[in-house]
């Protein structure tokens, strides 16, 4: 990566690297809504003495999942809408933000337009050239090209 061989063990390895896949089936939760679609295994707790019992900061994640939806102008009523209710290529959107949030330098995508019509792989593609034009904190000059 930037000129040097990585090696990776694990999927761990690879996030913390900055390098995350959007899989071909998204690897989204159908009943669960965005907010805690894009906190899959990462998940914000509450502060201490909560975050001991594992509570969930349910608003904190949700107002990260609204920053990341508007940032990359994805396609949706609310970041409270379940998957389930989504078409394709809004789920797709939400997948490669929940990637691109957590700030991913190396974007895999496996068959992104699959199973999606023209009007939605159109978007799939623009959501894409998006997210290669954003420059994340951390990103050394040129490491999007």
């Amino acid at each position: 990566m930037h000129g040097r061989p990585l090696v990776l063990p694990n999927p761990h390895a690879a996030r913390d690297q900055g390098i995350a896949t959007v899989f071909q089936d998204l690897a989204l939760i159908d009943h669960l809504d965005t907010g805690a679609n894009m906190f899959l295994g990462r998940e914000i707790l509450r502060p201490a003495p909560l975050s001991w019992l594992g509570v969930l900061d349910k608003r904190a994640m949700r107002a990260r999942a609204v920053t990341e939806v508007r940032r990359l102008r994805v396609g949706i009523r609310s970041v409270d809408q379940v998957v389930m209710g989504m078409s394709g290529g809004q789920g797709q959107a939400i997948a490669v933000a929940r990637a691109v949030a957590f700030g991913t330098r190396l974007l895999l995508m496996d068959e992104p337009t699959a199973a999606l019509d023209v009007r939605e792989s159109a978007a799939v593609l623009d959501l894409i050239r998006d997210v290669h034009a954003l420059r994340l904190p951390g990103d050394p000059a040129g490491a999007r090209e």
